[in-house]
């Protein structure tokens, strides 16, 4: 049984390719579009990964200085300094988790018609139209690195 349904898996995949090459061909447009989603993925990319080289690195940092560390230790406050950079690097692996989530789902839609039916579909496609959500994520996540490095900077400067 479990023989018939891999075989059966491996012909479906085999009749999906030439569509999956279709929908790939499709996407590399050389559009005026397609330009400006270039531009919007490069950037996108680049803030995501600026945000949670900050957010490790800036602690990273900190603790590696041996005058720094003790003005922190010595403030009471390294607790909350380290769990808002912790908390500003969860908010952008959650959001590219959720989003590799929904543009597979739209992959998925776009392979095989029969799942835009679905609610993970229709979820997923309203996700991918959000730019305001995936905004609210990047200024949260801005936010917690501002207040954790205005912290910081306040106890560096207190002598």
């Amino acid at each position: 049984m479990a023989a018939k349904r891999r075989k059966s898996r491996k012909r479906q995949h085999e009749e999906l390719l030439p569509q999956i090459s279709e929908v790939y061909a499709m996407g590399k447009s050389s559009t005026l579009d397609a330009g400006y989603f270039d531009g919007y993925v490069s950037f996108s990319g680049v803030l995501r990964n600026w945000l949670i080289a900050y957010g490790i690195g800036g602690p990273v940092l900190f603790i590696t200085q041996t005058e720094v560390t003790k003005k922190l230790a010595d403030s009471g406050q390294s607790l909350s300094i380290a769990l808002l950079f912790l908390a500003g690097v969860f908010l952008q692996v959650l959001v590219a988790l959720l989003y590799k989530g929904a543009m597979w789902y739209l992959y998925v839609g776009e392979v095989d018609p029969e799942k835009r039916n679905t609610r993970r579909y229709a979820i997923s496609d309203w996700l991918s139209e959000a730019f305001w959500l995936e905004l609210l994520f990047d200024l949260g996540t801005i936010a917690l690195f501002l207040i954790a490095t205005f912290r910081v900077l306040m106890i560096l400067a207190v002598k």
